[in-house]
C-alpha cells in the first residue's frame, strides 16, 4: 500500500524566502510518487496553481474563513487552550476537517504554520531562523508582542511535531539551546534555489523595461529593517566620494524599513544610482541576477539565506555578510563583510565592482558550488526523513 504524504501551502510569492522554500519542498514531495507515495496536496491560495504539476491527481484548496481564523488565533494563545483546539478542531474548523478525512501518515508544513502542532497528525516543519532570540533589537522580530507569540510558536513547535528541519549546524544549535529540543527530531536540509530559476531563460530586456543602467549590483530583498538596504546605501555613497559611482537594483515588498530607505537615498544624493523596482515576478528577477555585476547581500539575518544559492545557479557573483551559518553556506564562494561596517561593505563592493577576473572567479566557483548540492540531492536527503519519520514509533 502506499504511504500518503500531505503537504500544506499557505505561502504567497510576495513573501519572499518562505515561498521559495514551499516550493523546493512541494518538488521534492511530488517525485515522491515515482517511488510509491501518494501525495496530497493542500492548497491555502490560487498562486499555487502555476506551480503545481498537471500531473498530480489529489489536489485541494481551502479557503480561509475569517471567522474560524479569529476563534483558533484566539484559542492558540493559551497552553489550556490549545489542547482542547487540538481535541476539537477537526469537528468544526474546514482546514482540520479536510485533513482529518484525508488522513494522510505524514504532513509537511514548508511554511511554517501553526496548523502542524494544531493536528494530532504526526508533522514536519522548518524552523527558518530563530532571529527574535539573537537579533531582537529589529522591530519585525520584537514590536506588538512578536517576541512573546514566537516563543509559543516555537515551543508547540519543539512539543508536538515529529520532526523538525533547519537550514544549517548553527540551525540546529539555536533550536536545542533556546527551546531544548530533542536532538533527535532535528534534521539539517539545507535551502536549494528554487526550482524556477532553471525553467526560465531570463532572456528579458531589463535595461528597456526599467531604464537601468548597463552596470548595477543586486540586491533582491523586502524592505525590513533587518535587511540593512541602509548599510548598503552608505556604502554606495562611501564609493561616490572617491570617485567610484556604483548603481544598485533593489527589488522586493515595501516593509518597514521603506520610508528610511527612500529618505536616505534622497538625502545623499543617490537617485540617480539606486533603483527601486518593487515586487517582481520571477522571470524579471532571474534576468537582473544574470545580468548584474554581482548579488550584494548586507542582511544582519541568518543562519543562511537562499538568494546566495540563486546567485550562485545563475552566474552572479556573491558579495555578503558574515553572520551566522552564511560562511559554511558560501565557502570561498563569495566574498563576505561585516554588517556592520559600511567602511567593510563598500570595500567588498568596490573589490567586485573593479575586478573582472575576480568575478569570474566567483561565478565559476558558484556553477561549481551550485551542483554540489541541488534539487535532485535535497529531494533524496528529504525522501530519507520523511521515511525515518513513518518508520519511527516515537
Amino acid at each position: 500500500m502506499k504511504r500518503h504524504i500531505a503537504i500544506v501551502l499557505t505561502s504567497r510569492p510576495d513573501r519572499g524566502g518562505k515561498f521559495q522554500y514551499s516550493l523546493s519542498v512541494l518538488d521534492a514531495l511530488c517525485s515522491f510518487e515515482e517511488k510509491d507515495y501518494r501525495i496530497s496536496i493542500i492548497c491555502f491560495n490560487d498562486y499555487w496553481r502555476k506551480y503545481i504539476p498537471s500531473s498530480s491527481r489529489h489536489l485541494y484548496f481551502c479557503k480561509k474563513n475569517m471567522v474560524e481564523q479569529a476563534i483558533r488565533k484566539l484559542l492558540l494563545l493559551l497552553p489550556i487552550s490549545l489542547r482542547l483546539w487540538r481535541q476539537v478542531n477537526k469537528y468544526v474548523h474546514s482546514f482540520h476537517k479536510l485533513l482529518n478525512n484525508l488522513s494522510p501518515d505524514l504532513v509537511v508544513y514548508p511554511g511554517n504554520d501553526p496548523y502542524v502542532y494544531e493536528s494530532k497528525l504526526p508533522g514536519v516543519i522548518p524552523i527558518f531562523d530563530l532571529m527574535h532570540k539573537y537579533e531582537s533589537s529589529f522591530p519585525e522580530v520584537s514590536a506588538n508582542n512578536i517576541n512573546r507569540k514566537r516563543d509559543i510558536h516555537y515551543r508547540n513547535i519543539c512539543k508536538y511535531v515529529k520532526a523538525i528541519l533547519v537550514d544549517s549546524e548553527i540551525g540546529k544549535e539555536h533550536v536545542i539551546k533556546s527551546y531544548k529540543a530533542e536532538e533527535n527530531k532535528i534534521f539539517i536540509l539545507p535551502y536549494v534555489p528554487p526550482s524556477y530559476i532553471y525553467r526560465y531563460k531570463g532572456d528579458i530586456n531589463i535595461f528597456k523595461e526599467f531604464d537601468l543602467p548597463k552596470r548595477y549590483i543586486f540586491y533582491p530583498a523586502q524592505l525590513w529593517k533587518h535587511k540593512n538596504h541602509i548599510g548598503l546605501i552608505k556604502a554606495i555613497s562611501i564609493l561616490r566620494k572617491k570617485g567610484v559611482f556604483v548603481n544598485a537594483v533593489f527589488v522586493g515588498s515595501k516593509e518597514n524599513a521603506s520610508d528610511e530607505i527612500f529618505s536616505k537615498i534622497k538625502e545623499l544624493g543617490l537617485r540617480n544610482q539606486i533603483f527601486y523596482l518593487g515586487y517582481v515576478d520571477n522571470e524579471v528577477t532571474i534576468s537582473l541576477y544574470k545580468n548584474a555585476v554581482a548579488l550584494v547581500m548586507p542582511t544582519f539575518f541568518g543562519p543562511t539565506n537562499i538568494p546566495n544559492l540563486e546567485a550562485f545557479a545563475l552566474g552572479c557573483p556573491v558579495v555578503t555578510s558574515n553572520v551566522y551559518g552564511i560562511s559554511e553556506q558560501v565557502g570561498d564562494t563569495a566574498l563576505l563583510f561585516d554588517p556592520h561596517d559600511v567602511n567593510d561593505i563598500a570595500e567588498k563592493i568596490l573589490i567586485a565592482w573593479t575586478n573582472e577576473k575576480l568575478r569570474h572567479q566567483l561565478k565559476e566557483k558558484g556553477y561549481s558550488r551550485s551542483s554540489e548540492w541541488n534539487q535532485e540531492k535535497f529531494n533524496l536527503k528529504l525522501l530519507s526523513i520523511v521515511e525515518k519519520c513513518l518508520d519511527s514509533e516515537h
